[in-house]
């Protein structure tokens, strides 16, 4: 048997108070900008996959072993379509990224704008962070964009050759950022 003055009914009291406060509006705004950044993301994701597929699949996949005997020509268009596969495989990596970045970026912005929070001084704060980190990671960031544009630039490629420092001699087995 519950005693008068239970505990209990304060929670619920407090609970129903509670509840009764949220602004259901804005929670409503919230969940659909949450929905569509998750659709554009994965239209965005899907349509990159696609495009890297259709891409793909114009560069049928051979074995090393089915390069016996063929002739220069043969070998070079075989490499050729390795490397057109790999580099587009690369380049939708880079696009899903940049797709998740930016959506997702947008959404907490816009989400912090619909609960009232001014998002010029945050915008500002990521400017100076984004710089400061930018210093600070300097080579990681020259690194990343040298390989970014080293895939645009097809500048090396599956069978290729390289040397490293003059100490290392090596086959390009794939690219990827």
């Amino acid at each position: 048997a519950v005693g008068k003055g239970f505990p209990m009914n304060d929670f619920t009291q407090a609970l129903s108070d509670l509840i009764a406060k949220i602004p259901v509006e804005k929670v409503i705004q919230v969940g659909i900008i949450i929905v569509i950044a998750l659709l554009v993301q994965l239209i965005g994701g899907r349509a990159i996959s696609k495009s890297v597929q259709a891409v793909s699949s114009r560069a049928p996949k051979h074995r090393p072993g089915q390069l016996r005997g063929a002739d220069d020509e043969q070998l070079a268009t075989r490499l050729m379509e390795d490397r057109q596969r790999q580099r587009a495989h690369s380049l939708g990596s880079l696009g899903k990224n940049a797709l998740t970045i930016f959506v997702w970026i947008a959404a907490v912005i816009t989400i912090l704008s619909t609960w009232g929070v001014n998002i010029a001084p945050i915008i500002a704060s990521g400017a100076v962070l984004s710089a400061v980190i930018g210093f600070g990671a300097q080579t990681y960031i020259a690194d990343y964009l040298a390989g970014i544009s080293m895939i645009f630039e097809d500048q090396l490629g599956i069978g290729d050759t390289v040397e490293l420092g003059g100490t290392v001699l090596g086959e390009v087995e794939e690219t990827a950022l």
